[in-house]
């Protein structure tokens, strides 16, 4: 993609979202006082620009700024500026340039008089805008001493809503409401200390100090760690933890809807970032992610949400009940030590599902082949799922929203022959369906037998239940808090948690060397408000070339989108001589972004 389009496309995004205004609001906390050189508008565009070319430092985006865009677009970004040869020189950072003759005036001929040089956005502009960032809008560490927990909420809110808007303008609407969550391990630039006895030594012999710190902090941060930055752990390629110190990605993915069959297809809605948070590596996962989803959820619907083990284990208070109150449906996998039966008033739990108290005890535990198995494991896996699913009792109601779920005996639904139920025995063995061969004594049947359907209701302790009635609660919670509405294990499941697997390619895409090249270096950055407007300008790179690459492939995006309007047709390069370079600030010929419908 040529320069001038991308500035094209990347420009709507900045302009549309609105995020460089609130940027500006944020960063100007008062009206008084000489306002700052530097344009924040200019910064993020040239961010998204060097992101888009997976190099994101103030290096990288100057060079841009002033070297690889036509000079119309220069002048309109104002990375070029004419000024006097007599005002006692540019200033610090800038590099003159003869792109025009001098402007005849009256004064021209006059001694003394001012003659019309260009010169190059000054360098010191860009770190400027990136050291009020970090002094303007930290809520953790040094540059937020001091501050009340309503001023840091405050800054972390304007950090968020620049993320979220610069996002959203690449996200045309969709006809599903699913998504993905990870999180993903992100190396910071400086260096992390190791334990105690280095906590005076210095920690980076890099070439380069980080953008966005002047000199008196750059001497500190050769003696210490990013401010914000941890140690965490990440799961290598080869399935190993490897210690890094960074931060923790956290990506809310968009993923297609379920369809019979079962199948889905990206076709008609492409797999796009919706909304990413920067934490400290190794930061609990529960807070951040429940904030993603309501952040999503104040402007879309979110029905299916796919995540992994890391989130499914959380106990139910904290996890799984904030999603069933949400209306959010949860698809999830189980660990090895969460298998096996589970009893509610004779009821045999397993995977969240209720089953028949006839279930043989043999198949409360089939562990779900791991990635390598061999395909006849896998169908002994299928085989026995199918087994234990014709045991399952009928979902009536749903436990979503308020935990309160109704079931009906699989005799009586007209999957299993029981002699408690008259006439199924004669059914089943017309249809060859497995029968109960050890139902509960009559004159000790449970509630799911005596009833046509029966009720499991899963709440939080109360203060004021008794010890026994806290632990009562507490088991159920944990036996019914992977409930979902595919059944663990069969094809349905299967492929509604093989959807999951499109935030892991999120990931993939945005740390691809040939694509945003996410990796310890992109940025040369330390603090949480300007690594999320790095990542976020990665996200931001990522969800465009994606958006086009699927109409691409598909042509089924809106034609009105002005982020899929065509690339003009490329013709080469003319040499310019002296006399055709009049004027910078003349009409531009690059073409247009169509309006939007």
């Amino acid at each position: 993609m040529k320069s001038a389009f991308r500035y094209q496309l990347v420009t709507h995004i900045v302009d549309t979202s609105g995020a460089a205004d609130v940027l500006q609001r944020a960063i100007r906390t008062s009206p008084r006082g000489r306002r700052s050189p530097g344009s924040p508008r200019t910064f993020l565009i040239l961010m998204l620009l060097a992101a888009a070319d997976g190099e994101l430092t103030i290096e990288r985006m100057h060079q841009i700024g002033t070297r690889e865009l036509p000079l119309n677009i220069q002048l309109e970004l104002g990375t070029i500026r004419h000024r006097a040869a007599t005002d006692g020189g540019a200033a610090a950072g800038t590099t003159r340039r003869h792109l025009s003759p001098v402007s005849e005036t009256p004064a021209a001929g006059l001694r003394g008089a001012p003659e019309m040089r260009w010169t190059d956005m000054p360098i010191d502009e860009l770190y400027n805008i990136s050291r009020t960032i970090t002094r303007k809008l930290s809520w953790t560490g040094p540059k937020a001493t001091g501050l009340t927990d309503e001023e840091r909420a405050k800054r972390r809110d304007a950090m968020r809503e620049i993320s979220d808007r610069l996002l959203r303008a690449t996200l045309p609407e969709r006809p599903g409401s699913s998504y993905a969550l990870d999180e993903s391990g992100i190396w910071a630039w400086a260096r992390g200390r190791r334990n105690r006895r280095f906590e005076e030594a210095a920690v980076s012999n890099e070439e380069h100090e980080p953008d966005g710190v002047d000199e008196s902090a750059a001497a500190q941060l050769r003696l210490s760690s990013c401010p914000d930055a941890a140690w965490g752990t990440k799961t290598g390629k080869d399935g190993t933890q490897d210690a890094y110190f960074g931060y923790g990605l956290h990506a809310l993915v968009r993923i297609p809807d379920l369809r019979p069959g079962p199948s889905f297809t990206d076709e008609d809605d492409p797999i796009l970032i919706e909304a990413v948070e920067l934490t400290p590596a190794a930061t609990d996962i529960v807070d951040v992610s429940l904030g993603l989803l309501d952040r999503v959820r104040a402007h879309t619907p979110v029905k299916d949400l796919a995540a992994d083990r890391h989130y499914s284990y959380k106990e139910w208070n904290r996890w799984a009940y904030q999603l069933w109150t949400r209306g959010i449906r949860p698809v999830l996998d189980l660990r090895e030590n969460e298998h096996g039966f589970r009893d509610y008033d004779g009821a045999k739990i397993a995977a969240s599902w209720p089953h028949c108290p006839g279930t043989p005890n043999r198949l409360g535990t089939i562990p779900r082949p791991g990635i390598g198995a061999s395909r006849a494991a896998q169908e002994r896996f299928e085989k026995l799922i199918a087994e234990r699913q014709a045991y399952a009792m009928r979902r009536v109601k749903s436990h979503i929203p308020d935990g309160a779920s109704r079931w009906e005996c699989p005799a009586r639904a007209g999957k299993v022959g029981c002699t408690h139920v008259p006439g199924t025995i004669e059914v089943a063995h017309q249809l060859d369906l497995p029968s109960i061969a050890r139902p509960p004594a009559q004159d000790a049947k449970p509630t799911c037998c005596n009833q046509r359907t029966f009720m499991i209701r899963i709440q939080p302790p109360a203060e004021d239940d008794t010890r026994s009635e806290r632990d009562r609660k507490t088991k159920l919670a944990q036996a019914m808090k992977h409930a979902q509405d595919e059944y663990w294990g069969d094809k349905r499941w299967e492929t509604s948690y093989r959807r999951r697997t499109y935030v892991e390619a999120a990931f993939g895409l945005l740390k691809a060397p040939n694509n945003e090249n996410v990796h310890r270096g992109l940025f040369r950055f330390v603090g949480l408000p300007l690594v999320t407007l790095s990542i976020t300008a990665a996200a931001t790179a990522t969800n465009l070339r994606q958006l086009r690459n699927w109409h691409d492939r598909t042509g089924n995006g809106d034609l009105a989108n002005p982020l899929l309007a065509p690339e003009p047709e490329f013709h080469g390069f003319v040499l310019l001589t002296n006399p055709n370079v009049l004027d910078p600030s003349g009409e531009s010929d690059n073409h247009p972004l169509p309006e939007a419908a």
